[in-house]
């Protein structure tokens, strides 16, 4: 009799064994949605517009410099000469970004898949201090400049003077915006000659009536468009980033938290003021435009998520990444910003759910078990099988309805189709309308503890761990009779 009980418990233990290898097939399919999905989001961004990355607008003024070009004697001194275009950026005193956005997740469709998209206006208010003025020969200076840059020979020849509006895609500015400079309005461009070769922005040439000024207000009222995120890269002496927008779950990105939040039930209210990142961020701005002339790549640092299987590097805010070629160099500069995510994002909710799964085919196996001990029931392999597969086909009817429905919703059905069939099943089983009934009740309190540990995020090892003991005591309590040794 003990080697029957023995090799019924392997038996047992052998089904849950293939149960693992279902849900983990299961779980495949859950990769390769969730990758098919991303794929089609990709692809929307390709065609439409792409997360955006904003870079503080800066000045850039152009100079005309002469330098060596050879130290062969034979050549005489004039035709060894030649002249450049030497750029020195200028960043602003003060700088308060103001995102207003409105967010939708229904902008942009493809099937049954959708990405989340942003549309808003994009206010920046800026004050520069020059010294000395723009006369048109002298390079002018700012605090935020080195003191090199501040002492340039005064003899080079002025060209221009330049505001860059650095946007990462450009397809997503509705309307060229209007920039008021000291009072005067003037339509940004797209540039003809690029400052940066690597980098997509917009840009104001100042007037002439400008540049003996010894002190800029700018104001820029951008109209952007985007998907998914948007991230600001600081410049300047002091900087301040708010973010507006009707979303209820923001992820916050980036190398720096907000320095304060409001989060309500249907928007959020985000602020940033970080000066360690602005005044990196001037010192790699800088290298890139004044030591590589134009052959330089401003990029975004890696940074750290709330993404669970995202990879990040070490940071260092002034880390350059290496050499793209011999001429070029990439820059990573340091940004912060929000993430739109999906609050609901069904796939990662659906393997959270499977990582009960093999504690739900346990309890489900253990309870039968249980009626077939204490009521001597004679329940074939075969029957577990059953029960087993009918388990397994419950995350399978949840991934496929949450792609359709809300995830409660989806829920909701795959729980109470499964329940009803086992339950059903269950009354042939144990041979007894209560024992089904008491063996549905407690499948159905499986489905509702492990979605309300899903539904309970902060705290749901701790309620995972009081179910399990909870479980163990009440075994331990209905078989503290059973003498194992008589069992028939």
């Amino acid at each position: 009799m003990q080697k029957t009980l023995l090799i019924k418990i392997a038996v047992i233990a052998g089904l849950c064994a293939i149960f693992a290898i279902g849900l983990a097939m299961i779980q495949s399919l859950v990769y390769e949605r969730q990758n098919y999905a991303n794929n089609v989001i990709n692809e929307i961004a390709e065609q439409h517009v792409k997360p955006q990355q904003l870079i503080t607008p800066f000045l850039v003024s152009r100079y005309t410099t002469t330098q060596d070009c050879n130290n062969d004697k034979k050549i005489s001194k004039s035709d060894c000469r030649k002249s450049v275009i030497t750029n020195i950026p200028i960043f602003a005193n003060q700088t308060e970004v103001i995102q207003n956005l409105t967010v939708s997740d229904d902008a942009y469709k493809r099937s049954i898949y959708s990405a989340t998209s942003y549309r808003g206006d994009i206010k920046i208010n800026q004050t520069y201090q020059l010294n000395p003025k723009f006369d048109g020969n002298t390079q002018p200076a700012n605090k935020n400049t080195t003191s090199k840059q501040q002492n340039l020979n005064g003899n080079n020849p002025y060209l221009d003077t330049r505001l860059l509006l650095p946007i990462s895609d450009l397809r997503g500015v509705n309307k060229l915006p209007n920039i008021a400079i000291n009072g005067q309005t003037i339509t940004a461009n797209y540039p003809k000659n690029k400052i940066l070769n690597n980098l997509e922005y917009l840009e104001v040439i100042l007037p002439k009536s400008l540049q003996k000024a010894d002190k800029l207000t700018i104001e820029v009222t951008l109209n952007l468009s985007g998907l998914k995120s948007i991230q600001t890269a600081p410049l300047g002496e002091q900087f301040k980033l708010t973010t507006k927008a009707n979303w209820r779950a923001p992820n916050f990105i980036g190398h720096a938290l907000p320095t304060q939040k409001t989060l309500k039930t249907q928007d959020f209210n985000a602020n940033w003021q970080n000066q360690h990142l602005a005044i990196s961020n001037n010192q790699l701005v800088s290298l890139c435009i004044k030591q590589h002339q134009g052959n330089c790549e401003l990029t975004q640092a890696q940074t750290l998520t709330n993404n669970y299987n995202s990879h990040t590097n070490t940071y260092n805010p002034q880390m350059i990444d290496g050499k793209v070629n011999s001429n070029q160099q990439a820059v990573s500069l340091n940004e912060f910003g929000v993430d739109f995510a999906k609050p609901n994002n069904v796939y990662l909710q659906t393997e959270r759910t499977m990582k009960y799964g093999l504690l739900l085919i346990a309890i489900s196996f253990g309870s039968i078990f249980l009626f077939e001990v204490i009521k001597s029931l004679r329940i074939h392999p075969v029957q577990y099988l059953l029960v087993s597969m009918a388990l397994l086909v419950f995350y399978a009817l949840l991934l496929s309805l949450a792609e359709q429905i809300a995830f409660w919703q989806a829920y909701l059905i795959a729980s109470l189709a499964c329940t009803s069939l086992i339950g059903w099943y269950a009354f042939y089983l144990l041979k007894s309308a209560k024992r089904a009934g008491l063996f549905t009740l407690i499948l159905a309190a499986q489905y509702a503890g492990f979605y309300i540990i899903l539904t309970i995020a902060d705290m749901n090892l701790l309620i995972g761990a009081i179910l399990c003991f909870t479980l163990i005591a009440t075994v331990m309590f209905i078989t503290r009779k059973i003498d194992w040794y008589k069992i028939n």
